[in-house]
């Protein structure tokens, strides 16, 4: 039988298990050691910038958002489990209306390039998913043993994923929105962590069997046109359909591969450090294998392209500890990728490009073919520097507890850079990536009212590509279930797109995106918003 068969069955058998601990109670423990929580939560999102795909003005409502989630777990007994899900279902707003109306190819500025006709945007948001099904139990002294669906954080970096590599992350709904805990997507793993008390630390393994959902398997792009979508392609699937991905591409062949992960963990001399290693499935942005210079082997289906998640080598390590000097907590951490996969070929005008593609490859409307020109292996390094301190703000500005600032310094640098290899940052974007790439974050949070409002503001810089993100943030606890959240999010990124009808492709013209946009925050330049959030607790 096919290993994803099995481990479908498997999965099912893990459920129904759990399942049976909470409403029987079994070997797992009696029913009054069942904990049952979860929450009830609203989102509505508004732009708080002009879009710049369907001339929408600022101030539009993008999102109405509902999200269940119902956990049931067993803390207290030899076997210990846990299950859990979520359900989410959003109102077409019409703003989405729009995006849906665009990507169906019904642009009042020309018929979109992108044309799906039987496209419907609520695909994208609706969904309903087991978010947690493992059981864990100590089978000897020292050693612990979690199987079954679950999530597992590394790494110490808090914008950026540099070593927490293990899962990849739902960014179709709202990027850099909501906490990583709800983004990450959860995988069937074995999770097995041995103590050394006598080194003073621990060895985790953790192996991937591949008995996932497919789509479970690394991070989840908006590439369909929804309001996540980058700048200029919002109404947009990048032309990669139906077929949009290909999970059996031989640098990942994701359905019946093994891969694995492992970390030591240890204390030295008053400082926690940890040595990793991870082989597993991940990009850190969408990778295309293109009919234009195929990757290893064909796109698979009648299409332009395919969206591909090759295996990754990750080498990291990382240490924090408290600077008693400076009253301050540092942490450090390296992290070198041996394999990281970039797109390649800048149009217009690229080297790269111009074998590839020929005369289109100097179209002055092409730039959104930028990128389909190959995959190109690179090693990256990755550095990080974080500072976080309390600062005593109870007799200054009245905080119920002191102000936490926590400064982070972030670098990645490409491995024996070549500009004539032509790799860009983001595919349909002709802008090149930059040898080296420096970012800086700066957030702090001032606790009132006994700790019951909490005010944040976070800036962002990018040193690199010439952007900004700036985000304010209030969260007030309403009595004992009640917790709200209103937030602004800010982004000015270097970025020089715009939509214009092109003649002469088609028997009418059509709506296409021509420019570039740098760095994260040019291409979330009109991604900008404000939103509010109310959550009740059980």
């Amino acid at each position: 039988m096919h290993a994803i068969q099995k481990g479908r069955k498997l999965t099912r058998s893990l459920i129904a298990a759990s399942l049976a601990a909470g409403l029987c109670g079994t070997a797992f423990g009696q029913m009054a050691d069942v904990e049952v929580q979860g929450y009830v939560r609203g989102y509505a999102g508004w732009n708080t910038d002009k879009i710049i795909e369907t001339d929408n003005k600022r101030g539009d409502l993008s999102m109405l958002r509902g999200q269940v989630y119902l956990e049931a777990q067993n803390k207290k007994s030899a076997v210990q489990w846990k299950l859990s899900g979520r359900i989410a279902r959003e109102q077409k707003t019409d703003y989405l209306k729009q995006l849906q109306q665009l990507e169906q190819g019904k642009s009042s500025h020309g018929v979109s390039a992108f044309g799906n006709p039987t496209f419907d945007i609520m695909d994208i948001y609706n969904e309903g998913e087991i978010r947690d099904a493992w059981v864990q139990f100590q089978p000897i002294d020292n050693l612990n043993v979690k199987i079954g669906r679950q999530q597992v954080v590394w790494g110490e970096t808090d914008l950026f994923q540099a070593l927490d590599v293990i899962h990849g992350y739902n960014f179709m709904w709202a990027p850099l929105l909501e906490e990583p805990d709800e983004m990450r997507k959860p995988l069937f793993l074995f999770n097995t962590t041995l103590s050394v008390p006598e080194a003073d630390g621990s060895m985790q393994l953790i192996l991937r069997p591949g008995w996932d959902r497919l789509r479970d398997n690394g991070s989840t792009w908006d590439v369909f046109g929804g309001r996540a979508r980058t700048i200029g392609y919002k109404g947009g699937s990048s032309a990669f359909l139906p077929n949009t991905m290909d999970y059996e591409h031989p640098e990942g062949d994701l359905d019946n591969k093994l891969t694995y992960a492992l970390r030591w963990k240890g204390m030295l001399a008053g400082a926690n450090y940890h040595l990793s290693y991870v082989h597993m499935p991940y990009t850190r942005a969408p990778i295309a294998n293109t009919m234009f210079a195929p990757y290893k082997k064909g796109p698979e289906g009648p299409v332009m392209g395919n969206w591909i998640v090759p295996i990754v080598d990750v080498y990291g390590a990382g240490v924090n500890f408290y600077a008693q000097p400076i009253d301050t907590v540092l942490t450090g951490e390296i992290v070198y990728t041996s394999n990281e996969p970039f797109n390649i070929g800048s149009v217009p005008g690229g080297p790269v490009a111009t074998t590839c593609l020929g005369p289109l490859a100097s179209a002055p409307f092409a730039s959104s073919y930028s990128g389909v020109c190959g995959i190109k292996r690179k090693g990256t390094m990755m550095t990080m520097l974080r500072l976080e301190k309390s600062i005593k703000t109870n007799d200054i500005i009245g905080t119920s507890t002191p102000m936490t600032a926590a400064l982070q310094i972030f670098n990645t640098r490409i491995e024996n850079f070549k500009r004539s290899e032509d790799l860009v940052q983001s595919i349909g974007y002709p802008n090149p990536v930059k040898e080296n790439n420096t970012f800086v974050s700066l957030v702090l949070r001032a606790p009132f009212m006994q700790d019951k409002l909490t005010p944040t503001v976070a800036f962002g810089r990018d040193f690199t590509n010439d952007g900004s993100l700036f985000a304010v943030a209030v969260d007030y606890e309403l009595g004992t279930h009640w917790r709200l959240r209103a937030e602004w999010d800010a982004f000015r990124g270097n970025s020089k797109v715009n939509m214009q009808s092109i003649p002469g492709l088609a028997p009418v013209p059509l709506y296409l995106p021509v420019g570039g946009a740098s760095g994260m925050t040019g291409l979330l330049d009109d991604n900008s918003r404000f939103y509010l959030r109310a959550t009740y607790q059980f």
